[in-house]
């Protein structure tokens, strides 16, 4: 009989039970209230760590990270960054695609400062159904789009990594597996195996060279609302708004009290006093919000223009608070959307394909977590390609309805339909 070591921890808490497998389950239901004050948690995403391979069920061919554990995040340290379509995506998505794309970028510039953020004004349940979507096997332009941009803001799944295989050795009996949490609370910062006021417990498999950590609820008749960090699962389903995980997790990383030592994106410069001699590597406090910017092109050429973003940038050190005036030159979107075809060589087809984690940059070292895994910086660019093999959906709500408009892409030539408003429905 396989066995299992089950974790319930802080972050540097090394003390683990011993737990069969198979009872596993039993006890996690009875037990890991303890370990958490609040039914909500986020995850954090950044580069792999050099234990998370495949075997573990990470690195998954629509990953672009792992899930770090707290101290170990990345995040932007700019308050503004760009966004822009390529000829493609115009081509392809027209105008309703861009209408779909700013329709999430709204979502996120509407969030509060992160230092004002409450989270009980954001409900656990933001996933709504369009049943006629549903019976054409649609997907939400606005929900995936809205997905992504979390991942690219530096939250994980939180409901996937909820459990998380960090090890698995064979043995005589089956397996000894040593199951961590990276899923946390917002209020208390603590391991939680709560997803919006869902509690889960764990179920670990083994099959063909593979082993994971599954998340399994513990209330197995009750509805279980995803969080926006973790995607749509279903056809015709799409996203209302932010759930306190998804703010939560943002608030965590963006907020002034969460000082890293960061160094700077490409392009920024001083100006005024600090022309000649600005700080770039420093330890700063979180921007506290950050906001998308479309960025310029001219639409006769095709190209995108320069911009320029002028900012207080607040350093710290010995405890002391000081600003400086910056200003970013950015020429080319930090968020470019793309219209993208099926990728090769992929067990599945996807909705959509992105840049991954590989260039972020780890921190670790100047923060004192040398051979750690983080924190770090986000850098730019990150491409998100829309792939147009899928009939994906787009929503607007007018009047409390949603109207659902269908690409079908046909050889060259492209048109679509809009299916009548329908009002979506929990």
């Amino acid at each position: 009989m396989s066995q299992t070591k089950l974790g319930c921890h802080g972050q540097n808490s090394r003390t683990h039970f011993v737990v069969s497998s198979v009872r596993a389950a039993l006890i996690l239901c009875a037990g890991w209230a303890v370990c958490s004050l609040d039914a909500r948690a986020f995850s954090l995403l950044g580069p792999y760590a050099p234990w998370m391979d495949e075997a573990k069920s990470y690195r998954q061919f629509s990953d672009v990270g792992g899930p770090m554990r707290l101290t170990e995040e990345y995040r932007w340290n700019v308050p503004v960054v760009t966004y822009g379509f390529d000829v493609s995506f115009l081509k392809y998505f027209g105008s309703n695609g861009v209408a779909a794309v700013e329709g999430a970028i709204d979502l996120l510039n509407d969030l509060p400062p992160a230092s004002q953020i409450d989270l009980k004004n954001y409900p656990p349940n933001v996933t709504r159904i369009n049943h006629r979507a549903q019976a054409e096997d649609l997907f939400d332009l606005k929900s995936e789009t809205l997905f992504l941009l979390l991942q690219h803001l530096g939250l994980a799944e939180p409901q996937r990594f909820t459990f998380c295989l960090r090890d698995s050795i064979q043995t005589n009996g089956g397996f000894a597996d040593t199951v961590i949490q990276r899923n946390f609370n917002p209020a208390t910062f603590q391991p939680s195996s709560n997803v919006n006021d869902s509690a889960f417990t764990l179920s670990v498999w083994h099959a063909a060279g593979r082993a994971d950590a599954s998340e399994v609820p513990v209330d197995q008749l009750k509805n279980v609302p995803a969080s926006v960090a973790d995607g749509v699962f279903n056809v015709g389903e799409f996203f209302v708004g932010l759930t306190p995980d998804d703010v939560g997790g943002l608030q965590y990383l963006y907020g002034t009290n969460n000082i890293q030592f960061e160094t700077l994106p490409p392009g920024v410069r001083g100006v005024g006093t600090t022309t000649n001699a600005f700080v770039n590597g420093a330890f700063r406090r979180g921007v506290d919000k950050v906001t998308f910017v479309r960025h310029l092109a001219d639409t006769l050429l095709g190209q995108f223009l320069p911009m320029m973003n002028q900012f207080v940038d607040t350093c710290v050190t010995n405890g002391n608070v000081a600003t400086q005036q910056l200003e970013r030159t950015v020429i080319q979107p930090d968020f470019l959307f793309t219209a993208a075809d099926v990728p090769v060589g992929v067990p599945a087809l996807p909705l959509s394909a992105r840049t991954d984690t590989s260039t972020w940059i780890n921190n670790a070292g100047s923060n004192g977590n040398a051979g750690e895994n983080g924190p770090g910086n986000i850098e730019p660019p990150v491409t998100i390609d829309l792939i147009t093999w899928k009939s994906l959906v787009t929503n607007s709500n007018d009047g409390g309805a949603v109207t659902y408009i269908q690409w079908f892409p046909t050889g060259q030539q492209r048109f679509y339909r809009v299916i009548p408003a329908l009002q979506g429905a929990p």
